[in-house]
């Protein structure tokens, strides 16, 4: 990121307090609380992202996860159509099913989507998935081949 990223500060309420943080901060900050499924906590800090300028979509595609974690299906498809736009609308269904697959804890289905989509496109950032198993967390990277 430019230095650029590091001028404009965030003020983001989450998890019961308030922090000042730039872009990148942020982006951490967000994606630590959805790896830890805190979805409740992770939406505000991805809306904040979106409000200062989310220009490669990361922020929205990210928020859509949120959003389908907290069941909100309808709103995280049309994060997911709106990142994407009409040329890719493939890309934005594909992602939104596998985002509804891990709010729905089918994790076989998940990895399936989130495999094509890593060997179809190499353009999209990695996505990491998690899952409780009894007292254990797995995590499952899904890698180009």
């Amino acid at each position: 990121m430019s230095s650029a990223t590091h001028e404009h500060h965030l003020n983001i309420r989450a998890a019961g307090k308030t922090y000042s943080l730039d872009f990148r901060q942020a982006f951490r900050f967000g994606y630590t609380l959805l790896r830890t499924r805190k979805f409740t906590d992770a939406a505000p800090v991805f809306e904040a992202m979106i409000r200062l300028g989310d220009h490669d979509h990361l922020a929205a595609i990210m928020l859509a996860y949120c959003k389908a974690g907290l069941r909100d299906y309808a709103a995280s498809n049309a994060l997911l159509c709106e990142a994407f736009g009409d040329g890719a609308k493939p890309n934005a269904e594909q992602l939104h099913a596998t985002f509804v697959y891990l709010s729905l804890q089918m994790w076989p289905d998940a990895v399936q989507e989130l495999t094509t989509m890593a060997n179809e496109h190499a353009d999209l950032p990695v996505v990491l998935v998690q899952r409780e198993m009894e007292t254990s967390i797995a995590e499952l990277r899904i890698v180009k081949t």
